[in-house]
């Protein structure tokens, strides 16, 4: 008889049995692998490591001494089916980053695991000593507190064969740029009225911003009506007067609307 026992993914033991009978002698065990290999020993156990995954007719063949002859024997119990599965793989392919403000970010994990391999964490090391772990290839989110460089790593664990393993590479490591914050300087410069007709205005306003940017311009024309829109715009007046026309500019500075 023949009997494998699995030592790993690629290794086996085989064990033979052979007895002689009325006299017989045995003298030796031919070990045919199915894998081209061969392996002729005293010794009735044999291990054997196969080099690619595939399922292997594992054959054992006793030679027997009879009456000062050789004499090889072997039967279907002498043959025993071996499967090589392929190996379990994972792989950290990369990390990806989107800048949602100065100082948030939005990060995006890419792995991959093949042949039963399980990707099981996600963990983020965002260089300014702050971590992070995720059981899914999830976007996370991260806010720096100052200014600076920082490198962001990935690592990716997974379970492979029964055990975890971690994973890392260079595509899973990132570099962002978290920049000074700029102080905003916004001034309403001027707002200008050229008479169209008798009832009718021309409003023209300026402005400038450094740091910051112009949304619109709110008008408010004195007689009770007001208006947003661009730096130039059109009012008619209902009833004669003295009216004060003014001008509020709204910004966005630092992603909020200010005026």
């Amino acid at each position: 008889s023949l009997k494998a026992t699995k030592i790993d993914r690629t290794n086996y033991k085989f064990t033979a049995a052979a007895t002689g009978k009325n006299g017989a002698a045995l003298k030796h065990f031919v070990f045919d692998f199915g894998d081209g290999k061969t392996k002729t020993q005293v010794s009735n156990v044999v291990e054997h490591e196969f080099s690619k995954p595939g399922t292997y007719t594992v054959k054992v063949t006793a030679n027997f001494l009879v009456d000062g002859e050789r004499k090889d024997v072997t039967n279907k119990n002498c043959e025993v089916k071996v499967v090589v599965e392929k190996e379990q793989t994972f792989a950290c392919e990369k990390l990806e980053f989107a800048k949602i403000s100065r100082t948030k970010f939005k990060f995006t994990p890419t792995a991959s695991a093949a042949n039963g391999a399980t990707i099981t964490r996600y963990s983020y090391d965002f260089g300014d000593g702050k971590t992070t772990n995720s059981a899914t290839n999830a976007p996370v989110e991260h806010t720096y507190a100052q200014p600076g460089t920082y490198t962001v790593k990935l690592s990716v664990d997974a379970t492979v064969n029964g055990a975890t393993q971690t994973k890392t590479s260079e595509n899973c490591k990132v570099t962002i740029t978290v920049e000074e914050e700029k102080v905003p300087v916004t001034t309403c410069v001027s707002l200008e009225a050229t008479k169209i007709s008798r009832t009718k205005f021309d409003f023209t306003a300026k402005a400038t911003a450094e740091n910051a940017e112009i949304v619109n311009y709110t008008y408010n024309f004195g007689d009770g009506a007001t208006v947003t829109d661009d730096s130039t715009v059109s009012h008619e007046y209902a009833q004669p007067g003295t009216y004060t026309a003014t001008v509020t500019v709204n910004f966005r500075v630092n992603g909020q609307i200010v005026s």
